[in-house]
């Protein structure tokens, strides 16, 4: 009778025992799984700001300074330089929210690596984008609103974009992106972006609507 008390004791102590290691494995392992999607986020948001920052880049529009009072009307105007607007610096306003848009558009076929992305653009959540690490490196000044009401420039451009997709290792992208210069002016493009370099470049775009 003792002998089979102690066994069960023994056996009731293992079996206590591979439940605190079990229990223990699972936190570890969970803890793992929790810093690895954090991870994933944080790469993602770090990426999603790179990206939208490029596209501030490429769709702000670099509008001339009005030309100085002419003294002498007989003087003819001097031609303007368009490579000097590459270096003026204006006021964009960036519509902090991504902006859903529903329908597929079709790439060419070169670039059938991306089309799964673009296909899956209008299944991402609208969120917040992380406006926080966006800026121009052309230094524009960022504007964070979603009305141009928002500028107090005579000239005023806002500035919006789909939810971006990313591949697996988060090397490519696909995203809808535009401008708006006014209730009559506005362009909607599809861009795809490959990081060349540890640079996100774009390598294509679409228009898909203008007005």
């Amino acid at each position: 009778m003792a002998n089979l008390e102690m066994r069960f004791q023994v056996t009731l102590t293992l079996a206590v025992m591979n439940f605190k290691f079990l229990t223990i494995l699972i936190l570890i392992l969970s803890l793992g799984c929790k810093n690895s999607n954090d991870i994933k986020n944080q790469n993602t948001k770090i990426n999603e700001a790179s990206i939208i920052s490029v596209l501030i880049d490429e769709l702000t529009i670099s509008f001339p300074p009005p030309p100085p009072p002419i003294e002498n009307s007989n003087e003819p105007l001097k031609p303007l330089n368009l490579d000097s607007l590459n270096t003026v610096k204006v006021r964009v306003i960036l519509d902090t929210v991504f902006e859903n848009y529903s329908k597929i558009t079709k790439i060419k076929s070169e670039l059938k690596d991306f089309q799964y992305l673009v296909d899956e653009i209008p299944n991402l959540k609208r969120e917040v984008m992380p406006y926080k690490n966006i800026k121009s490196k052309k230094g524009h000044t960022l504007i964070f609103g979603n009305s141009l009401d928002k500028s107090k420039t005579k000239t005023p451009q806002i500035i919006g974009t789909s939810p971006i997709a990313f591949n697996k290792e988060q090397t490519k992208a696909a995203v809808y992106a535009g401008r708006t210069t006014g209730k009559l002016s506005a362009i909607w493009d599809l861009y795809l972006l490959e990081k060349i370099n540890g640079k996100w470049t774009i390598v294509f775009r679409k228009n898909i609507q203008k007005a």
